[in-house]
Protein backbone atom coordinates (compact mmCIF):
# COMPACT_ATOMS: atom_id res chain seq x y z
CA UNK A 1 0.00 0.00 0.00
CA UNK A 2 2.66 2.44 0.64
CA UNK A 3 4.37 2.40 -2.32
CA UNK A 4 1.15 2.85 -4.10
CA UNK A 5 0.62 5.93 -2.17
CA UNK A 6 4.27 6.91 -3.13
CA UNK A 7 3.72 6.70 -6.44
CA UNK A 8 0.38 8.56 -6.47
CA UNK A 9 2.01 11.41 -4.75
CA UNK A 10 4.82 11.35 -6.90
CA UNK A 11 2.54 12.01 -9.85
CA UNK A 12 1.33 15.03 -7.97
CA UNK A 13 4.18 16.56 -7.81
CA UNK A 14 5.17 20.46 -9.55
CA UNK A 15 7.88 20.96 -11.20
CA UNK A 16 10.31 22.34 -8.55
CA UNK A 17 9.97 19.68 -6.11
CA UNK A 18 11.93 16.25 -5.47
CA UNK A 19 11.51 13.29 -3.44
CA UNK A 20 13.98 11.21 -2.06
CA UNK A 21 13.32 8.14 -0.19
CA UNK A 22 16.14 5.87 1.79
CA UNK A 23 16.08 3.11 4.54
CA UNK A 24 17.99 3.82 7.90
CA UNK A 25 19.57 0.03 7.88
CA UNK A 26 18.72 -3.29 6.03
CA UNK A 27 17.10 -6.19 7.67
CA UNK A 28 18.21 -9.32 5.38
CA UNK A 29 15.91 -12.57 6.18
CA UNK A 30 18.45 -14.55 6.46
CA UNK A 31 19.75 -12.89 9.57
CA UNK A 32 16.73 -11.56 10.99
CA UNK A 33 18.00 -8.40 12.58
CA UNK A 34 19.57 -4.98 11.12
CA UNK A 35 22.84 -4.83 9.38
CA UNK A 36 24.79 -2.16 7.70
CA UNK A 37 24.45 -3.80 3.90
CA UNK A 38 23.71 -1.30 1.55
CA UNK A 39 19.82 0.16 1.65
CA UNK A 40 17.68 1.04 -1.61
CA UNK A 41 17.50 4.86 -2.42
CA UNK A 42 15.49 7.09 -4.63
CA UNK A 43 15.50 10.31 -6.21
CA UNK A 44 12.36 11.17 -8.10
CA UNK A 45 11.60 14.84 -9.71
CA UNK A 46 10.82 16.13 -12.89
CA UNK A 47 14.27 16.76 -14.19
CA UNK A 48 15.94 13.61 -12.74
CA UNK A 49 17.59 11.61 -15.14
CA UNK A 50 16.01 8.21 -14.81
CA UNK A 51 17.66 4.70 -15.07
CA UNK A 52 15.76 1.28 -15.52
CA UNK A 53 14.99 0.37 -12.64
CA UNK A 54 11.59 -0.01 -12.02
CA UNK A 55 11.42 -1.30 -8.75
CA UNK A 56 12.14 -0.08 -5.31
CA UNK A 57 13.92 -2.98 -3.16
CA UNK A 58 17.96 -3.54 -2.51
CA UNK A 59 18.68 -5.73 -5.21
CA UNK A 60 17.14 -3.40 -8.34
CA UNK A 61 18.86 -0.69 -7.21
CA UNK A 62 21.88 -1.79 -6.90
CA UNK A 63 21.86 -1.64 -10.16
CA UNK A 64 20.99 1.80 -11.00
CA UNK A 65 22.45 4.88 -11.89
CA UNK A 66 23.38 6.09 -8.28
CA UNK A 67 25.35 3.11 -7.59
CA UNK A 68 26.92 2.53 -4.19
CA UNK A 69 27.14 5.88 -1.91
CA UNK A 70 27.66 6.87 2.05
CA UNK A 71 24.45 8.07 3.49
CA UNK A 72 26.81 11.32 3.70
CA UNK A 73 27.18 11.18 0.02
CA UNK A 74 23.63 10.83 -0.62
CA UNK A 75 22.76 14.01 1.24
CA UNK A 76 25.46 15.31 -0.54
CA UNK A 77 23.76 13.90 -3.99
CA UNK A 78 20.40 15.91 -2.58
CA UNK A 79 21.78 19.06 -1.81
CA UNK A 80 24.12 19.83 -4.71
Amino acid sequence: MFDRNVGINADQLSEDVYLALAADHSTPSEVKEHTGEPVAVVIYGSSIRRDRVVSYNETDCAHGALGRMSGSEFVRTLHG
